[in-house]
């Protein structure tokens, strides 16, 4: 899907993580639907470790409002590239363990999604608030978080995919996992808040990393055991849906124009293996997939179901469909839809996205989440901030405006999705 615009200090964009223009999203969609297939073997010994929270007794989703939630628990003021081993110590004690909600998980067989029973049908939506996309959504005020879950709770879907940048979430650069508290606060209370109105989450991994200092397909550094702490704190979370390992892997061994990919897709699908052995290893609860672009094909060996994305008209979301049918008996997760309103008008998005669900529903997919809630101004999609962007593609992909009103695309979605109710 469209990511942020290139930053002047990290030439690839999204603070020091990977970059592409919208224009390189379209040529990686091109190239992907063309690439051979060669699924990777996931390994026997994963390498993943970390050392597990303390279980607490599961508590229901909290009832009282989001802002009542005290993220000002512990303030920490580690160096910024060293801690010492009493500050690890204090950080450490201070980060009070996750206490998951009730209720029943989600289960996963040939044909896709099951709750208590029933077939469970994924119709939900790939989520930022209008102003913090990106790097800016961590942290961001959970009212606000709370006042879109309650709009999206309206529009009748049942689930929302969020994005984890790393960086934010752990201190101490170069001592392997060691929380931030007060996000990690923030991250519990917008699941209890997901749950709370009826969301399941599919939470994606490994989002903007850093794929130049110490790139995570060759160095891993710290990313494995933060991977490790993340999946260990909320394993026991029956509002998680799944692990998404990364959004748009492929477009890390996809060339373009004269410049040569930045990884091979050996590299990448090796370390897609290893890294979903080891969530598997610390986590039997939750599925595990990976939001690949076009080369959804790559990711088979390593999931449990596979995820792709679409942006292109009906006619070929369903060749899409058939051709993954071709690869694989796994169930198929279209897990962002996206219709842009700079290309098509607001009219055209609600067709198309009516159109879309339905074929996509008729050939048994999964599920579908659309990409994304809102449009987003121009001057939040790129980092650090203050900053602009150019006025392109990926800031008009929303069902609903930037000021919070519905394009037709909304009420469409609450129709499509009603029946899950």
């Amino acid at each position: 899907m469209p990511l942020p615009e290139r930053s002047e200090q990290c030439p690839y964009g999204r603070g020091c993580g990977e970059m592409m223009n919208p224009t390189r999203i379209l040529i990686l969609i091109l190239c992907c639907l063309l690439a051979a297939c060669a699924p990777a073997v996931p390994p026997e010994d994963p390498g993943l470790r970390a050392v597990t929270l303390r279980p607490d007794q599961p508590t229901d989703p909290p009832s009282l409002p989001a802002a009542t939630i005290p993220f000002d628990l512990v303030t920490v003021t580690p160096a910024e590239s060293y801690c010492s081993q009493d500050e690890v110590a204090r950080i450490l004690t201070h980060m009070p363990a996750y206490e998951p909600g009730s209720g029943s998980f989600v289960g996963l067989d040939d044909r896709g999604f099951v709750l208590d029973g029933e077939r469970f049908v994924v119709r939900g939506i790939n989520y930022y608030p209008a102003e913090h996309p990106w790097q800016r959504f961590p942290g961001t005020d959970v009212n606000i978080i709370e006042a879109d879950f309650a709009r999206l709770r309206e529009a009748n879907i049942n689930a929302v995919r969020l994005f984890l940048w790393y960086e934010p979430f752990f201190l101490c650069p170069g001592s392997g996992a060691v929380p931030n508290p007060r996000t990690f606060l923030w991250l519990d209370s917008v699941i209890r808040l997901a749950s709370a109105y009826g969301f399941r989450v599919i939470l994606v991994l490994h989002d903007l990393p850093d794929l130049h200092t110490a790139p995570m397909y060759s160095e891993a550094g710290d990313t494995v055991a933060q991977t490790a702490f993340i999946v260990n704190r909320y394993k026991n979370e029956p509002a998680l849906l799944a692990w998404d390992l990364r959004d748009a892997g492929d477009a890390d061994y996809t060339p373009f124009s004269d410049e040569p990919a930045p990884f091979t897709r050996a590299q990448v699908l090796d370390w897609l293996a290893r890294t979903a052995a080891a969530v598997r290893q610390l986590d039997s609860n939750h599925p595990i997939t990976a939001g690949w672009v076009g080369d959804s094909e790559g990711t088979i060996s390593a999931v449990d179901f596979v995820s792709f994305q679409h942006t292109g008209d009906v006619h070929s979301l369903r060749e899409r469909i058939a051709a993954l049918r071709g690869y694989t008996q796994k169930p198929l997760l279209l897990i962002a839809l996206g219709i842009n309103t700079q290309e098509v008008s607001e009219i055209e998005q609600s067709q198309r996205l009516r159109e879309s669900v339905r074929a996509a529903e008729s050939d048994e997919v999964a599920g579908w989440l659309v990409w994304t809630m809102y449009d987003f101004p121009v001057d939040v999609t790129c980092y650090p901030e203050p900053c602009a962007s150019f006025d392109d593609a990926r800031h008009h992909f929303g069902l609903w405006r930037a000021d919070g009103s519905r394009k037709p695309a909304a009420n469409t979605l609450e129709t499509l999705a009603e029946q899950n109710y």
